[in-house]
């Protein structure tokens, strides 16, 4: 006999009515009801930092730790490269607040002005960075990833309004932005807080000097070109941050010293063979008292020892960067 039972219409049998009542009651509810989730989890992770990258957990050691170091290194991501993997100091000696370029100068003067707020003042502060770090403008994504969402204070989002970058400011549903207001604090949950100030611990002398034929790596030959036809010129916002980390170390009684970070030989031969001008007049006219040098002067680095157009292959060459800024420390009086 033929199966009687009831079976229910297919989809492409429901009547005109039942996709209706979907369209316009039950989907519209189970939205609400998603977004009404996610807009409870967001106020409740309201005000929790985020820990997504070096730069946060740098942020999060600062409020859970103390150094009171004597020296504080400050530089973008040729330095932080560095600091990360070797010891240049003995420890207890250094407070690294190495950064990257995305978050400026600007960024590493918000650090310092944290830092200096649970900490004794130090005696040194060196920015150990390129030029490029210097003419960098924060903007657009990478701003708001390692800047604006980072330093949320009201005297920091004073500055940033100051210096001409962007803050959004306007309120948007956590079901609409998501990342913002539900990823990035759920990381400050899910990751550990730092325990100290990242700092590396190898000892640089044991790595094998570099080879001196590194042969230049193809891809990397016309970038370097690039950036040695590029004269870095001081941005907005390291002009602002220059003259508030002087005024800071005039407060503090610490020397500001500035260190060209590695180059390679064919920028610095096109360029000068120093600071860049007028990169360095706009440098002293915002910090007169600040010392600049140049670890280019102590040894050349030729375009074989980078890995692109700014950062130097490992481990050879940043063991080797680490050597010369072990010996800057022990030169300079502090």
């Amino acid at each position: 006999m033929p199966d009687e039972r009831f079976h229910p219409p297919k989809a492409s049998e429901a009547s005109p009515m039942t996709w209706r009542r979907f369209l316009l009651l039950s989907l519209p509810v189970s939205l609400a009801a998603l977004a009404a989730i996610a807009e409870t989890a967001a106020t409740a992770l309201d005000g929790v930092a985020p820990r997504r990258h070096d730069l946060d957990r740098v942020v999060a050691a600062l409020e859970h730790s103390r150094t009171d170091a004597p020296v504080v290194m400050m530089g973008d991501s040729v330095t932080q490269d560095v600091l990360k993997t070797y010891a240049i100091a003995a420890p207890g000696t250094v407070a690294n607040l190495t950064t990257n370029q995305a978050s400026g100068l600007i960024g590493s003067d918000f650090l310092l002005r944290r830092y200096l707020a649970d900490n004794a003042p130090p005696r040194l502060v060196v920015i150990a960075a390129t030029p490029e770090f210097h003419a960098y403008q924060p903007e657009g994504a990478a701003a708001r990833m390692y800047l604006t969402s980072v330093f949320r204070r009201p005297d920091e989002r004073q500055a940033l309004a100051q210096a001409g970058i962007a803050v959004a400011s306007s309120w948007r549903p956590a079901a609409l932005a998501l990342e913002h207001r539900l990823v990035d604090p759920v990381s400050g949950l899910v990751v550990a807080v730092p325990k100290a100030l990242p700092m590396g611990d190898a000892d640089p002398a044991a790595i094998p000097p570099p080879a001196d034929d590194d042969a230049v790596i193809p891809e990397v030959v016309g970038r370097i070109d690039r950036r040695a036809n590029d004269m870095p010129k001081q941005s907005v916002s390291a002009r602002l941050a220059l003259l508030d980390l002087c005024a800071l170390s005039q407060q503090h009684g610490f020397e500001l010293h500035l260190l060209r970070a590695p180059v390679p030989e064919t920028v610095r031969r096109q360029r000068t063979d120093g600071w860049e001008q007028p990169l360095a007049d706009e440098i002293r006219s915002a910090c007169p008292t600040a010392l600049l040098d140049d670890v280019n002067t102590r040894m050349t680095f030729p375009d074989g020892a980078f890995r692109d157009a700014d950062h130097l292959r490992r481990p050879g060459w940043t063991a080797l960067y680490a050597r010369l800024l072990s010996d800057y420390l022990r030169t300079v009086k502090y």
